[in-house]
């Protein structure tokens, strides 16, 4: 079974209460919650359909597993820098780099098309990590949402293939990041626990699907990325969800260590 609630900007976008530090409860044990672990948070949840609050879910969790996909040069840059959030004037630089077969004043002109409402200041994650690969490809296989307009906008009006010069580059990467509950609204955090009954009562002792994007207006430090992968299979929603095997990376350094697979 499958749910299939969009929470993609510009729909129901939460305004997050961000704070600058999190510390543990008093009995500093990190409490995850992780979607694809249903039967460890379903248990008895079906029978708690009605009353549950935000503050219910920060009870029993202090961090959130959401995950985000993306296509670097360098993957292990998360690792050194974290997740940062979209800087609308360094991106229209790069995309004028980019797009070098482009004359630069069009290049720009679409990135003033596209514009830095939506996208700038913000990083998105996932739930549900399934989602990515399956419904939400085009940012592994053109990475930055950013770019790939830019790249849409530039074939729009006549330019052959700049798409595929952001497919030409990069490693199609997920990584998966705790983040604090702290960090959610208490608008947000409702939401979460929303899909938690829903999926309870469904009766299956396996997670349903779930698009549930988490927009935070602050980056997430390093020290919160805390693995990555690289899936092999991914749908390409630009290509009527056509499944798409990728080569096995082979420049990840940061597959070196054990956090690092090929799914």
């Amino acid at each position: 079974a499958s749910l299939r609630r969009s929470r993609r900007v510009p729909r129901r976008q939460p305004v997050l209460v961000i704070r600058h530090s999190f510390h543990l409860s008093q009995s500093n044990v990190m409490s995850v919650f992780r979607w694809r672990e249903k039967p460890k948070w379903s248990a008895g949840l079906a029978a708690k359909s009605r009353g549950l609050t935000p503050d219910w879910l920060r009870s029993r969790y202090t961090h959130i597993a959401a995950s985000h996909a993306g296509r670097p040069v360098d993957p292990e840059s998360y690792a050194k820098r974290g997740l940062v959030p979209l800087n609308y004037e360094e991106s229209c630089r790069e995309a004028v780099r980019l797009f070098s077969s482009v004359p630069a004043d069009r290049v720009v002109a679409a990135c003033r098309e596209i514009g830095p409402d939506l996208r700038s200041g913000r990083v998105f994650l996932s739930i549900d990590a399934r989602n990515l690969s399956k419904y939400c490809g085009h940012y592994l296989l053109s990475g930055s949402e950013f770019l790939g307009g830019v790249a849409a906008e530039l074939e729009g009006a006549g330019f052959i293939a700049p798409r595929e010069v952001l497919r030409a580059r990069g490693i199609p990467t997920i990584v998966e990041c705790h983040i604090p509950v702290e960090w959610l609204s208490d608008e947000e955090a409702g939401w979460v626990v929303d899909d938690m009954v829903r999926d309870a009562n469904r009766g299956s002792s396996i997670a349903g699907e779930l698009d549930h994007t988490i927009t935070l207006r602050r980056a997430v430090p390093s020290d919160l990325v805390r693995r990555h992968w690289h899936p092999r299979a991914i749908h390409d929603p630009h290509g009527g969800f056509r499944r798409i095997l990728t080569p096995k990376p082979l420049g990840c350094s940061w597959c070196g260590s054990t956090r690092g697979t090929v799914k």
